[in-house]
């Protein structure tokens, strides 16, 4: 349907192979899914920008330090996922 409901797909990525991140993105985006989820440490400035030139949203997980919160934001990411209150 074209009507937005709200409701999401989230793709989950881990894999530290940075080929396999781009056929990730890939997949993700053929098959509809609305948001990349991915480790902090794997996201750089080129899986960001192949994720949100696709149209989807960028989470990083697991951010538990209010400054590298502050960062993600700073660079554009959507969601954040934290194991701790930061502010």
């Amino acid at each position: 349907t074209d009507e937005d409901d709200g409701f999401r797909f989230q793709k989950f990525i881990g894999s530290r192979d940075r080929a396999r991140i781009e056929k990730e993105i890939a997949w993700a985006y053929y098959n509809d899914m609305d948001i990349i989820s991915i480790k902090n440490t794997l996201l750089t400035k080129k899986v960001f920008d192949s994720i949100k030139k696709r149209g989807m949203q960028v989470e990083v997980w697991v951010i538990d330090d209010r400054y590298e919160a502050a960062d993600m934001i700073r660079k554009g990411v959507d969601r954040i996922t934290t194991n701790e209150v930061l502010w």
